[in-house]
């Protein structure tokens, strides 16, 4: 279980790292974009989900051609 929850954070640090703010780190999380456990101390962010879905925020970002 430790082991897990090192693995985590929490969606208000989550949002800090992707630049986002939290309720919209929360409409990604409703969308199933990025998995969540709950825990005693409230849902926490997979810390490799999160980066998944930055990974693919930064592909996307490259397809889009400037104009």
């Amino acid at each position: 279980m430790l082991a897990e929850l090192a693995q985590t954070t929490t969606i208000a640090e989550g949002a800090r790292m992707a630049g986002l703010a939290p309720q919209t780190l929360r409409y990604h999380i409703r969308r199933g974009q990025i998995e969540t456990v709950m825990t005693p101390l409230g849902r926490l962010i997979l810390r490799n989900s999160l980066e998944k879905f930055l990974r693919s925020r930064a592909d996307e970002a490259k397809e889009i051609p400037d104009r």
